[in-house]
């Protein structure tokens, strides 16, 4: 065998993660993930294994190309690198963080980001899919089933390259789709049916994933991709808030790529329809829970504006600016409070016309001398 060439080197496979493609390699060769990076660099070089699946670093891009006789191009399309103007529009600069992507797990205390089917890991060659790293992606549509996202034998979290670093010294004699912490094979849990309505909600995504854009009904104007999925994570995290408050304990700007697969799939069944008849499903869904266009503008934070479909089609139906009291209505409300034997004051009127504090109330009484 040549030095600088793996002996046995299985052939990428669709829509695989690269932590889960050089697992594969490494056992395959009955050797250790480390010996791949050693001879892809030629020097040992320390590369944290959780965060080769966010981006490949480009001086060993032609290394592991080489060595495993893979192109560059398929390297960094098996990255979540890949999803960028797909998913998420780009990453941000500072710290490398994707929007709509569960890399939220890729820190030490959030450790549930990898999903996975169990009949899925089944089925042929087992692998970990891309697409079981995104955080709308709660179900399986192939076979009609909730994504998993850990163990069902001791409830640790799916670490694809874990088991690969159990013994310093010898290559993994386990299967591929071990448990890490307990051995329990993944691929015979048993996950529950999903909803139907989330299964054709999950083709539909795909189809938006693989097309780089989606249209509109009410004006056939077509959209990035990555807006629309900033639109359904921004979705997903306002609604997951209600269920929560609903639920009887308070959540505070909640990180939908951090949360755990049940959670998610709870805000995604909720939002399931909401662009079937643009925008009158849409809207509905913000009456129903209670979503303000002021929150929709958030949106803001992580595309950097406002895209066309919500302030162009939504702004006019929904937008309600909160304008002052007319001096008739305030009339109006002091007649009715004193027809009640209410006390009237700053903080009672404000009350009873549902204000915070009005400046315009203060101003009238000031002016009428009820103060």
């Amino acid at each position: 065998m040549e030095s600088h060439v793996w002996p046995c080197h299985p052939r990428p496979l669709p829509d695989e993660l690269l932590s889960s493609w050089l697992t594969r390699s490494a056992m395959a060769n009955n050797q250790k993930i480390s010996s791949i990076i050693q001879l892809a660099t030629g020097k040992r070089t320390k590369i944290a294994q959780k965060y080769i699946d966010g981006s490949l670093p480009i001086s060993f891009l032609s290394g592991f190309s080489r060595c495993l006789a893979v192109s560059e191009n398929r390297l960094r399309n098996m990255t979540l690198d890949s999803y960028a103007g797909v998913i998420y529009e780009q990453s941000s600069l500072r710290s490398k963080r994707r929007g709509g992507i569960l890399n939220a797990g890729e820190t030490r205390h959030h450790l549930f980001f990898q999903q996975y089917c169990p009949a899925c890991l089944r089925e042929g060659t087992p692998y970990y899919r891309k697409i079981w790293r995104l955080s709308c992606m709660t179900v399986c549509h192939i076979h009609k089933c909730k994504l998993l996202d850990r163990c069902s034998g001791c409830s640790h979290p799916v670490l694809v390259m874990a088991n690969d670093s159990k013994n310093n010294h010898l290559p993994y004699s386990g299967d591929f789709t071990d448990c890490h912490q307990c051995g329990e094979n993944l691929s015979r849990a048993m996950s529950a049916p999903a909803d139907s309505r989330m299964i054709d909600e999950a083709a539909f995504y795909l189809l938006v994933m693989n097309s780089g854009f989606t249209l509109f009904h009410s004006n056939r104007n077509w959209t990035y991709s990555f807006v629309f999925f900033s639109l359904i994570r921004l979705l997903m995290k306002l609604v997951y808030d209600r269920i929560g408050i609903s639920s009887g304990f308070k959540v505070s700007s909640p990180d939908i790529d951090s949360i755990d697969c049940e959670g998610r799939y709870l805000a995604a069944k909720v939002i399931v329809g909401a662009f079937d008849k643009w925008p009158d499903s849409f809207i509905n869904l913000c009456e129903m829970w209670s979503i303000r266009y002021y929150e929709l503008e958030t949106i803001q934070k992580i595309l950097g504006y406002i895209p066309f479909i919500i302030e162009r089609d939504l702004k006019p139906i929904i937008y309600a600016p909160n304008l002052p009291p007319s001096e008739e209505s305030i009339l109006s409300a002091i007649h009715v409070m004193r027809k009640n034997k209410l006390r009237i004051n700053q903080t009672t009127l404000n009350n009873f016309m549902g204000y915070k504090c009005s400046e315009k109330i203060i101003f009238f009484l000031k002016k009428e001398k009820l103060l």
